[in-house]
């Protein structure tokens, strides 16, 4: 990564997820921002920015990178952000406080569906359904798709219990603090309520061995 230097590192916009994953990047690199080129691409051509040139650097999914390589082999992955940052939480559902005053109910149900989809991402019989919807809603190509399934598995992306650890809340507050995008002291449990999802747990079982 020391390489990156004077590098055109692809990003949305200022201050968005890719700017931030990829100055932590030049960070772990013990480079200075100031001594690379940001370019600005859309969220759409950021793969077709990569692919021709315009770019060295873009922060994608991992269909997206499957898709750039298979254009352009010479691309490499330089590094995972889930194993280059272990400690950031990459997603979450989110739902507004008076919300659950007003419909708790429905916010469960939801939250149940989600963990019962999660869960079904881990059993190997449903691997071509999920490769079929991603083709037809995604218009992802079949071999892509597969190949996506299968690291996501291995990282064990989808959350099958809670889905939050503590340790990655503070770690994404810290390096959000760390970048000035936020200036609040925060703790976890300020931003964060399990009752519903340890509910949902408590009814589905909770999954064990799995760290969320």
């Amino acid at each position: 990564m020391a390489d990156l230097k004077g590098k055109k590192m692809g990003v949305q916009e200022a201050g968005g997820f890719a700017d931030v994953m990829t100055r932590i990047v030049l960070k772990k690199a013990g480079i200075d921002p100031k001594d690379v080129t940001f370019v600005t691409t859309t969220t759409a051509g950021r793969v077709q920015a990569l692919a021709t040139g315009q770019t060295d650097t873009a922060v994608l999914h991992i269909d997206q990178v499957k898709t750039v390589q298979k254009q352009t082999p010479t691309i490499s992955v330089l590094a995972n952000m889930w194993e280059l940052l272990s400690d950031y939480q990459y997603s979450v559902y989110i739902v507004p406080t008076q919300t659950l005053k007003d419909d708790p109910s429905t916010t469960e149900c939801i939250v149940r569906a989600l963990m019962r989809a999660n869960r079904a991402m881990y059993d190997s019989a449903n691997k071509q359904k999920v490769v079929d919807i991603a083709v037809k809603e995604g218009k992802i190509d079949a071999t892509i798709a597969a190949d996506t399934f299968d690291i996501l598995v291995k990282a064990k992306a989808w959350p099958q219990n809670e889905g939050l650890l503590k340790a990655n809340i503070e770690g994404t507050i810290k390096s959000e603090k760390d970048f000035g995008k936020i200036t609040k002291d925060l703790k976890f449990e300020d931003v964060t309520d399990l009752t519903i999802a340890k509910k949902v747990v408590d009814q589905l079982g909770r999954v064990k061995d799995f760290p969320y």
